[in-house]
């Protein structure tokens, strides 16, 4: 229950049965995997160019990027 606490301490119902007896991509460890994966990509760079990127990628200007 600690790890699916939010910040008001309380648990997100959706999110634990989701932890329970969901797919492995909606579990909290994997979701937490993936943000940290993805922080420790953006994170040595600035947001400003992380922020040129993204609109380089998206020459529609309709909100999104190939993979």
């Amino acid at each position: 229950m600690k790890i699916l606490k939010g910040k008001d301490g309380r648990v997100d119902i959706i999110a634990m049965l989701r932890n329970f007896c969901g797919k492995e991509h909606e579990t909290i460890d994997y979701q937490n995997r993936v943000f940290r994966e993805i922080y420790s990509v953006i994170h040595p760079h600035n947001e400003e160019k992380l922020l040129g990127l993204l609109e380089n990628a998206d020459p529609l200007n309709d909100g999104r990027v190939e993979p």
